[in-house]
């Protein structure tokens, strides 16, 4: 409650800042991915991965070692449901193979730490999915029982936005981790470019401030730009900017590697940084 009460107040004092520009909510309240077309990339990954997920499971030809599970951390707030969501989609698309000691090529599933009841519970979530046309049948929740049998019995999980398994789950499961907090030196068969984790022991601060823009960073060099989409674009750059509280400085959360994110989002996304101001603002509203 009081890290809401916080935020809140920041946000307060980020809209007075942007005060100018609220005029322009009247048009963009609606902030959309330009394109007419309801469907995207995403939104086809994550129905096609939830199906597969279904109907293999109910093969008896097919166990668990073809699932590779994505799981942010237990709070599921918004940078873990979104980084596991698009590092998902990024795997599935990357130029180069991650996971080559595997045995067969995964199905990487984003399983997200929720119930699907609970998603409601999170304006700030819910709201930046909306924006981003994401279908929310299409997500795959904890409270699925073969998603959570599967993921039980998994062969390989990848942590996102935190870097310690908190299940009863053997730890040596995890094969990948990507995050932005102290590590708490778990999982030590998980290392080198396996093991992301953007953070700084020696002073104990983080170096980015979004596990998405780590998530970003390995969307843009592994995807190919035919595979990059807008809607992506923007969950990721919605999630930057809510942790970063649009890169202010009163903040102090945002980094060099932020910003650079946001730009190179920028591109793909086709907004500009005043209508970033506007979404940053907008959302506020929301959260609020």
């Amino acid at each position: 409650m009081q890290s809401r009460l916080r935020r809140c107040i920041l946000a307060a004092s980020c809209i007075l800042f942007l005060a100018p520009q609220l005029s322009l909510l009247t048009t963009t309240l609606s902030y959309t991915p330009s394109s007419t077309n309801t469907e995207n990339m995403l939104n086809s990954y994550l129905r096609e991965t939830k199906g597969q997920l279904h109907r293999f499971s109910s093969s008896p030809h097919t166990s668990s070692h073809t699932f590779n599970f994505i799981s942010g951390n237990q709070a599921a707030d918004t940078d873990s449901i979104v980084s596991a969501l698009v590092l998902a989609f990024t795997m599935s698309k990357s130029k180069s193979q991650t996971h080559k000691s595997l045995k067969s090529i995964p199905i990487h599933i984003p399983i997200l730490s929720l119930h699907a009841t609970d998603l409601a519970l999170r304006p700030d979530t819910s709201h930046l999915l909306s924006l981003a046309k994401i279908d929310t049948s299409s997500l795959t929740f904890m409270d699925d029982p073969l998603a959570s049998n599967n993921f039980a019995n998994a062969k390989s999980i990848t942590l996102t936005d935190h870097n310690t398994l908190n299940s009863n789950i053997d730890a040596s499961k995890v094969v990948e981790i990507i995050d932005h907090h102290k590590d708490d030196g778990n999982h030590d068969n998980v290392k080198g470019k396996l093991r992301d984790i953007a953070f700084d022991a020696s002073n104990s601060k983080a170096l980015v401030g979004s596990c998405c823009t780590q998530v970003a960073e390995r969307y843009l060099d592994d995807v190919s730009p035919f595979d990059h989409d807008e809607s992506i674009a923007l969950l990721l750059l919605g999630t930057i900017l809510l942790d970063t509280m649009n890169m202010s400085p009163t903040a102090g959360k945002g980094t060099l590697r932020d910003q650079a994110a946001i730009t190179r989002l920028s591109k793909v996304s086709e907004r500009s940084s005043l209508q970033h101001n506007t979404l940053f603002v907008h959302y506020l509203y929301t959260i609020c």
